[in-house]
């Protein structure tokens, strides 16, 4: 197999302590190489700015994994008066608005749904809502800073070089001579790998807890039978980078760039989806479901 570059992207829609974070390394037999991994701003502009850089100047047959929503439910379309059957056609729309509209709009669909009585009032893109239990709608008041910011680097991506990308599961037949960028959600990720998907966050409540899930999703990480893949320099990252779990996000995304790129059984949608998936956006992760070690109720 030749040697691809990957990257991992937490991405972070926070004004003034933007957590974006990103993690850069090499593939090639099933071997992850480490080179860099770091938080490019603390404002969110800049880390931003810094971050299109770098998916611009990637090489060709790149895969960049990055932690957003790549679009929004069909649902918030009419909101947005827009009429499209793929998701590039929104990028424009959203992009075009203030994040205090986009904010707006998400308030006013929340508010519609629970006068008809519709549940549940924030609506799921519907890939994620048969596959996914653990995401959360892309117009929930958490997400929503991050589905802008994300969607309008998306546009920004296709003004400044509309034919260096590829983006599943718009159809995309010279993935070597681009960059793939897939959408992915790390807790899917680590849900399907059987290793904690909740209850690590650095705000977490019990600290000590969140800590342990921490060590043991990084020994997943480093686990070749759980993902296929020897992940090396992973002690050249420092310990403090370790222990932030924007740093560990990263390093879960970087892991799904991979399996994407060296062509591992990655869950895709169904005929019956792609419709769906090409118009909202989808998260992608392994097919291969394991027990997960952690709940919403659950244990650690």
């Amino acid at each position: 197999m030749a040697e691809r570059t990957i990257v991992g992207v937490d991405f972070s829609g926070n004004a003034t302590t933007n957590a974006t974070w990103i993690t850069k390394g090499q593939l090639c037999d099933s071997v992850v190489v480490l080179e860099k991994s770091y938080n490019p701003a603390k404002k969110r502009e800049e880390a931003h700015k810094k971050l299109a850089k770098v998916l611009c100047e990637l090489p060709r047959g790149a895969v960049a994994a990055l932690d957003f929503p790549f679009g929004v439910p069909t649902e918030f379309h009419k909101y947005l008066n827009v009429k499209a059957t793929t998701m590039d056609t929104v990028w424009k729309d959203v992009s075009g608005i203030s994040l205090e509209c986009f904010k707006n709009k998400c308030e006013q669909i929340i508010k519609d749904r629970g006068k008809e009585k519709i549940h549940p009032k924030e609506p799921k893109r519907r890939v994620d809502e048969v596959h996914y239990p653990e995401s959360m709608s892309p117009l929930n008041i958490r997400m929503r800073p991050m589905t802008y910011y994300g969607i309008s680097l998306l546009q920004d991506l296709h003004k400044a070089k509309p034919d260096a990308w590829c983006v599943p599961p718009l159809d995309c037949d010279d993935a070597v001579n681009r960059t793939t960028l897939l959408e992915v959600m790390p807790g899917a990720l680590l849900r399907v790998l059987g290793l904690p998907y909740v209850r690590y966050k650095k705000n977490y409540r019990d600290r000590t807890v969140a800590k342990k899930n921490r060590q043991r999703i990084l020994d997943g990480l480093l686990d070749k039978e759980l993902t296929g893949f020897s992940v090396k320099n992973l002690d050249q990252i420092p310990k403090k980078d370790l222990d932030n779990d924007d740093c560990l996000d990263s390093l879960v995304a970087v892991i799904g760039a991979a399996m994407w790129a060296d062509n591992l059984k990655i869950l895709e949608p169904n005929k019956d989806e792609i419709a769906s998936a090409r118009l909202e956006g989808c998260i992608y992760a392994p097919a291969k479901m394991s027990p997960p070690v952690a709940t919403r109720r659950g244990a650690v």
